[in-house]
């Protein structure tokens, strides 16, 4: 799992993301995405995407993460395993 914030007080801007990967009911894997504004409810969580394995989710998610840091959003919390 990742959590990013990207935080702008001159936009008014606060907030946050987060990526993690678990199996779905069909032996594949599904890299999960949610976001929201620092404060407020966050929205549903939606599927960015299905594997056949771990890894290749895995692989699916840092590529997804590196998207998000690279428009300005700092990792907050990782796991080891991500």
């Amino acid at each position: 799992m990742w959590v990013g914030h990207r935080i702008n007080p001159n936009r008014h801007m606060q907030r946050w993301y987060q990526i993690w990967v678990q199996p779905d009911l069909w032996d594949q894997w599904a890299v999960w995405v949610a976001w929201g504004r620092m404060g407020q409810r966050a929205g549903q969580p939606r599927i960015h995407s299905v594997a056949e394995n771990a890894e290749e989710a895995r692989r699916h998610a840092r590529r997804w993460r590196q998207r998000k840091q690279a428009k300005g959003y700092i990792t907050v919390w990782e796991t080891e395993s991500f």
